[in-house]
């Protein structure tokens, strides 16, 4: 099996902010809606620094189901699911922020692991299978927006029952 010097280059960088990075978001970071609200939503925000002159703010909302997108400058909490109480490994994928390209600006690393339950296994408890989730968003200051450069989360999920 052949890789690119490209391919080769960006899994070494990644390596990197895996191991060096601090989490941008962890679990503790999230409160709970209104005790009014009868779907208690889980809400977490913060300011992220992407250069010494652009900070911009992060949320990431849930829902009654237990799914959570995150929202920060053009990628809306449609588009970017980081939070899963039923599949992702540990709920919330890791988010880190980090200088991918070298150019300065800080790129948005998203990963973690999602496990696959049997279709008949109401309890969760025997796990399937698990593949990884990758996105890697590099961060266009011209623009002040995040654009695709890696993704693997493939949409199809195996069955095995």
């Amino acid at each position: 099996m052949f890789y690119t010097l490209k391919t080769i280059f960006m899994m070494i960088r990644l390596a990197e902010i895996v191991t060096w990075e601090p989490a941008a978001f962890s679990l503790d970071d999230f409160v709970l809606g209104p005790p009014g609200d009868i779907f208690r939503e889980k809400v977490a925000a913060k300011s992220i620094m992407i250069s010494d002159n652009i900070t911009l703010p992060a949320t990431i909302e849930t829902d009654s189901h237990g799914y959570g997108a995150l929202a920060i400058a053009n990628l809306t909490s449609e588009y970017v699911k980081v939070y899963d109480e039923c599949h992702y490994r540990h709920w919330l994928l890791s988010i880190k922020f980090a200088d991918f390209d070298g150019d300065g600006y800080r790129d948005l690393v998203i990963y973690g692991i999602e496990d696959f339950y049997g279709e008949k296994d109401d309890n969760h408890k025997k796990i399937r299978g698990s593949r990884p989730i990758i996105r890697i968003y590099y961060f266009n200051p011209g623009l002040r927006q995040f654009e695709p450069f890696f993704i693997y989360a493939p949409t199809e999920r195996p069955i095995y029952d």
